[in-house]
């Protein structure tokens, strides 16, 4: 097989950023020398694409992972496991003929003085040295600090601070989402409309959708704490898809959940943590670095809040008001517990109810994606998945 030409599509990728690389850098006119789908695809020797994938190895796993010096093992065992980086087939093998590991022989080509960065850290004083916590387990450090001096001061007294050390970083994520886009409010519970039934007199009360003013973003007075938001401070909160807009809410089985669209009145600039151009980050280990931290400021977002730690909410809300501090209208993030994107609005006159988009919802049965952590390294996680979120009936 000739290395040269081994050209991949987004299929084959799991983490959001090297979709995303994917999807910008790619050319079409070639299929996917994996799966053969004529597809955007990138060559396997990619620069920029090899780098990536390095940085995300930083990013997951420490070196004794996949250090064989220290036990770990290589990284066609990673990579034939789950990960949260590539994607093998189902019907690949562990170092079969497949075009799959010529493409990871590809990603990882090369010796770490050839590239900007390193999965080895190499000698210190002719002993061997290692990167003992990934980036992610090792944190943003200038967050990290400041997320303790959080916790130890009033907010409104370190929100001056926090926004000089971080807003020209937010600033980077900086997208615009377009007049017209349309997304989703969900709300559990429903209106009731009685009718006269038409065979006897008998006054009939049929469940419907939330009318408008029920499902509008709350009054301030009414407004409680939320992920963006300190209480009494509302936000427009709304969703890229009905499912992630259900999921949002966490009914129960049982629950019926009202639906409605909203609409942007205008063109609205927002920090995107949904995924970074991974590519701005990989000039240099310091500017790695930044990346690591906007996936830190991701985090804040996307981390699943169970009702008993809503005190967690505190680092999330400090990053809004930063990123509201910097002219920006909004924050896109991952939703927590669904696979679509969230969005929240801060100037409610920018966002107006659709019409004739009310729809009601029956929650029937929850599903739920479990993963085993084992002794040995948090990151080595074995997932279990089923269909995402609730199953809902019109």
């Amino acid at each position: 097989m000739n290395d040269d030409n081994l050209f991949v599509c987004d299929s084959h990728f799991a983490d959001n950023d090297l979709i995303r690389f994917i999807n910008e850098e790619g050319e079409t006119g070639r299929s996917c020398c994996i799966c053969n789908e004529n597809r955007i695809t990138v060559n396997s020797n990619n620069r920029d694409l090899q780098e990536s994938v390095r940085g995300l190895i930083r990013y997951f796993y420490p070196e004794y992972v996949y250090n064989e010096h220290f036990g770990g093992v290589d990284f066609h065992q990673i990579f034939n496991d789950s990960n949260p980086i590539l994607v093998k087939p189902e019907s690949v093998t562990l170092n079969d003929d497949s075009p799959f590991w010529y493409v990871v022989d590809d990603l990882l080509d090369g010796l770490d003085s050839e590239h900007i960065i390193p999965l080895y850290a190499g000698h210190i004083e002719e002993m061997r040295d290692l990167f003992a916590k990934s980036l992610r387990d090792n944190g943003y450090v200038n967050w990290n600090e400041s997320k303790k001096l959080l916790l130890e001061n009033n907010y409104t007294e370190v929100l001056p601070q926090f926004h000089i050390l971080f807003h020209a970083l937010l600033h980077r994520t900086m997208t615009t989402v377009p007049a017209g886009k349309v997304y989703s409010r969900a709300r559990i519970g429903f209106d009731v409309q009685k009718e006269r039934g038409k065979l006897s007199q008998a006054i009939i009360e049929k469940k419907i959708p939330y009318r408008e003013k029920n499902i509008l973003a709350p009054p301030p007075n009414i407004t409680p704490s939320g992920r963006a938001n300190r209480e009494r401070i509302s936000y427009y909160y709304l969703a890229s898809t009905i499912a992630t807009a259900i999921a949002e809410v966490r009914p129960h089985p049982g629950h019926y959940v009202s639906i409605a669209n909203f609409e942007l009145t205008e063109n609205i600039k927002v920090a995107n943590l949904s995924s970074f151009g991974i590519k701005d980050y990989i000039g240099s280990e310091e500017d790695f670095d930044n990346y690591v931290a906007l996936r830190a400021f991701a985090y804040e977002f996307e981390f699943p809040i169970t009702p008993d730690a809503k005190n967690r909410y505190l680092f999330s809300q400090m990053l809004s008001d930063i990123i509201k501090m910097s002219g920006l209208d909004g924050i896109m993030f991952n939703s927590s517990i669904g696979k679509g994107v969230n969005i929240v609005v801060f100037d409610k006159s920018k966002v107006k109810f659709k019409q004739n988009s009310r729809r009601l919802y029956f929650i029937k049965k929850h599903s739920y994606e479990c993963s085993r952590v084992t002794n040995v390294y948090d990151g080595f996680v074995e997932t279990y998945t089923e269909q995402f979120g609730p199953t809902v009936r019109k």
